[in-house]
C-alpha cells in the first residue's frame, strides 16, 4: 500500500493539479492571477482533491482568468472554527466587495453600509484575508 499525503502536506502540488483541472474543464490553458494562487495555496483543502476540482471547475467556467472573486469565500476565511449562517452570509459579502477590482476596505464597507473600522474588526474575527 503507497501512503500518499494529504493535499493540504503538499502545497506544492495544489497549483499544478488547479491547473490540471481547469485544463480539464475548458480544455484549454486558463490563467490565475497571483492572489488566487496565494488563496488556493493558504487554504487546508479538508476535502483534498475532489474539493479542489470541484472548486476550480466552477471557478474555470466562469473566466478565462481565475481570480479570487471566482473562488468561493470561504476560501479567504482563514477562521478554523464552524461559522453560522449569519456569519457565513457576513463572511461571502465582505469578500464579495473587497474581491471586486481596484476596491479598498474603505470602499467595501461604504457598499456594506458599515464604518472602515467595522470592516476591520469583522474581517479579523471572521478570519478574512485578502491575498496580494
Amino acid at each position: 500500500m503507497i501512503s500518499v499525503p494529504a493535499l493540504r502536506e503538499r502545497g506544492e502540488d495544489v497549483l499544478h493539479l488547479a491547473r490540471y483541472a481547469a485544463r480539464q474543464t475548458r480544455l484549454r490553458e486558463i490563467n490565475f492571477t497571483a492572489a488566487a494562487e496565494k488563496a488556493l495555496i493558504a487554504h487546508s483543502w479538508p476535502d483534498n482533491v475532489d474539493e479542489l476540482f470541484t472548486v476550480i471547475h466552477a471557478a474555470a467556467v466562469q473566466t478565462e482568468t481565475i481570480d479570487v472573486s471566482h473562488l468561493p469565500a470561504y476560501l479567504l476565511g482563514g477562521s478554523s472554527r464552524h461559522l453560522s449562517r449569519i456569519e457565513a452570509v457576513e463572511r461571502d459579502e465582505i469578500v464579495r466587495c473587497l474581491s471586486k477590482p481596484g476596491v479598498t476596505v474603505s470602499g467595501a464597507a461604504a457598499e456594506l453600509g458599515i464604518s472602515r473600522a467595522t470592516i476591520y474588526r469583522r474581517m479579523a474575527r471572521l478570519g478574512i484575508t485578502i491575498p496580494k
